[in-house]
C-alpha cells in the first residue's frame, strides 16, 4: 500500500462531471467496491462539507462531521430503497432533532403506514378492532403513549367527520381507574339543531363492543349539557316518558 498523494490543497477546476471520483470497483465481479471508505475527512469543524448552488451562503459555526447546505435545495438527502434512507444514533444525546423558524419542525409522510411512530422503553398494547396505522402512534408499556399539553391552548384536539375521539381501557381496575377511562365529549362535523348524537363503536357494523359500554355523549359546543341545551333535553325527556306511559297503559 503506498503513501498516496501528499499536498496542502488540492483544486478541482472542472467542467468535469465530477471533481473528485472513488467509484472504482474490483475487476474479479465488477461489483465489489475497491475501497472501503469513499471519502475520509477530519476537520476542526466539518469533517466533510458540501453544498449545493454557486452561492454559499449558510448559518455560522455550525459543527458537524458532516455539513450539507442549500438555498432553495435541501442540504442533506438520505435515499434507500429497500431500507432507512438515514438513521441516526446517539447514546446520550437526542438522536435526531429538527428545528425551523418558520416551516414545520417535521413533515412525515407514508403511502401505507404509520407517519410518525414514537416507542419509549418498550412498545405498548395495539388497540382492538382497528389497523393501528394512524397519522401518529405513540406507544409504551411503562409510561404515557402520547402527551399533549399547552399554557394558553388546547393541549390535544380530535376532529372527525365520523368520531372525534375515541378511548379504549381495559376491565377491571380501581374505580378511579374506570372514571378516568370515560368516554370523551366530542364535537360534530356536521350538528343537526345544535345537536349531533355521536355514532359509538358499538353502533358501528362488525364491532363486538356492547352498547352499554360505550355512553353517548355530544354536543355540538364546549358548554354541552349546560344552559340552553339542559332544557332541551329535559323537555325530551319528560316527552318520551309520557309516549312510554300512553303506549305501555
Amino acid at each position: 500500500m503506498s503513501d498516496g498523494t501528499w499536498d496542502d490543497y488540492f483544486v478541482a477546476g472542472g467542467p468535469s462531471l465530477n471533481g473528485f471520483d472513488t467509484s472504482r470497483v474490483t475487476s474479479n465481479d465488477g461489483h465489489t467496491p475497491v475501497f472501503n471508505r469513499g471519502v475520509v475527512g477530519v476537520g476542526r469543524t466539518n469533517g466533510v462539507w458540501g453544498h449545493v448552488e454557486e452561492t454559499t451562503q449558510f448559518p455560522p459555526s455550525l459543527v458537524g462531521g458532516v455539513f450539507g447546505s442549500g438555498i432553495i435545495q435541501p442540504g442533506v438527502i438520505g435515499f434507500s430503497r429497500d431500507s432507512d434512507g438515514v438513521q441516526a444514533l446517539s447514546f446520550t444525546g437526542t438522536c435526531l432533532r429538527a428545528a425551523s423558524s418558520f416551516g414545520p419542525g417535521v413533515h412525515s409522510i407514508s403511502g401505507a403506514l404509520t407517519g410518525v411512530t414514537g416507542i419509549s422503553g418498550t412498545q405498548g398494547p395495539t388497540v382492538q378492532n382497528t389497523s393501528n396505522i394512524a397519522g401518529v402512534l405513540g406507544t409504551s408499556d411503562a409510561v404515557n403513549g402520547v402527551i399533549g399539553t399547552s399554557n394558553r391552548s388546547i393541549g390535544v384536539v380530535g376532529f372527525s367527520n365520523n368520531v372525534g375521539v375515541f378511548s379504549q381501557s381495559t376491565a377491571g381496575g380501581s374505580s378511579s381507574d374506570r372514571k378516568r377511562s370515560r368516554p370523551i365529549r366530542a364535537f360534530s362535523a356536521t350538528p343537526h339543531d345544535g345537536q349531533r348524537r355521536c355514532r359509538t363503536l358499538a353502533e358501528d357494523p362488525g364491532r363486538t363492543q356492547s352498547r352499554a359500554a360505550y355512553p353517548r355523549r355530544c354536543s355540538s359546543n364546549a358548554s354541552g349539557l349546560h344552559g340552553r341545551n339542559s332544557a332541551r333535553i329535559l323537555g325530551i325527556r319528560a316527552s318520551f316518558q309520557r309516549d312510554n306511559l300512553r303506549r305501555h297503559f
